[in-house]
């Protein structure tokens, strides 16, 4: 009994100490640190190694500027709102450049098959 007690309370604060994950690991590896997010691009379009070290400065870039913009905005849910779609089509900018036309376009299609399943926005 008093194992079955341990146990199910282990259980729980490797739960707790998961769900408090600030990294949070989405859908498809998203929501990791910046190389954890390039390498998952870099499998799925099969980028080149110059290719995964823009992205990686790139999502660093991109980290920092939405940590910014929630810094800036964390009264205003839609002033921020705003501001995040007018960054991602900057961002969306950027990632045509490093990507190119065609694996932007992959790219595209990919980010919006997860927001029809339910899986997020703009991650990576």
């Amino acid at each position: 009994m008093k194992k079955l007690l341990l146990f199910a309370f282990v259980l729980m604060l490797a739960i707790g100490a998961n769900a408090q994950n600030p990294q949070g690991n989405g859908p498809m590896g998203m929501r990791g640190t910046p190389k954890e997010r390039a390498a998952v691009l870099v499998k799925q379009l099969e980028l080149t190694p110059e290719q995964a070290t823009q992205l990686e400065e790139f999502y660093t870039q991109q980290d920092k500027a939405r940590a910014e913009l929630r810094a800036q905005f964390q009264d205003n849910r839609e002033g921020m709102r705003e501001k995040f779609m007018e960054q991602r089509k900057a961002d969306d900018a950027k990632l045509e450049q490093i990507l190119g036309k065609e694996k932007f376009q992959k790219y595209v299609e990919q980010r919006e098959a997860r927001m029809r399943e339910g899986g997020g926005g703009q991650r990576p």
